[in-house]
């Protein structure tokens, strides 16, 4: 009898396999956008291949001083003290992660308090949020140099996500949540204050 067990935790390129495998030889990898498994026994290959970029929305926050956003030499939004958010949406994202997105950014404790400790939220210190999309933050390297965007939701999907995502903000936010322009060729200053930059993820909801 040969058998092997289940594969858990399949996502963003990051595979963690529990298995029971009697053969002579077994072996895993990842390419691009899908991971590779072969088995091998008695002279027969098996070949089972899995998506590596599951659906799900990526954000890289800043905290910061200011922001601003320019295109065509002209000033689209700015903020003052806040947060400056990048959002990178994967195909197929569901619409049950922007709630929760949503939610986690306005609690993050990144701001400081009287005693300069991060222990306040950009609610808390009324700041402001500028929501800029960035599908290169779903960029694969694994293969030569120049990156593979493949993984990144396209046009209307994306744009529908990356509204969603800003009104969805907006609804919960007592302060202002300013865009840039989807799709456009952007031109983005900041100032970082600290430098504080976090990482989220609503695949692995952290």
């Amino acid at each position: 009898t040969h058998g092997f067990g289940n594969f858990m935790n399949i996502g963003n390129g990051l595979f963690k396999i529990q298995s029971r495998i009697f053969s002579t030889f077994n072996q895993f990898s990842y390419f691009g956008r899908y991971g590779k498994f072969m088995f091998f026994h008695g002279g027969t290959r098996l070949t089972f291949l899995f998506p590596t970029c599951f659906a799900c929305m990526r954000l890289l926050i800043q905290r910061v001083k200011e922001a601003q956003v320019w295109t065509d030499k002209q000033l689209i939004s700015e903020i003052k003290s806040g947060l400056l958010i990048f959002c990178g949406i994967a195909e197929n994202e569901q619409s049950k992660d922007l709630d929760w997105l949503a939610n986690k950014v306005l609690a993050l404790r990144i701001f400081g308090d009287k005693d300069n400790k991060m222990n306040l939220s950009v609610q808390d210190v009324g700041g402001e949020v500028l929501v800029i999309s960035q599908f290169t933050l779903f960029a694969s390297t694994k293969k030569g140099n120049r990156p593979s965007f493949h993984g990144s939701a396209k046009g209307r999907e994306a744009k529908n996500r990356y509204d969603e995502f800003c009104n969805c903000l907006t609804s919960k936010m007592k302060g202002s949540v300013r865009k840039g322009i989807f799709g456009a060729d952007m031109q983005v200053c900041l100032v970082n204050d600290g430098p504080v930059t976090l990482w989220l993820d609503s695949q692995r909801k952290e």
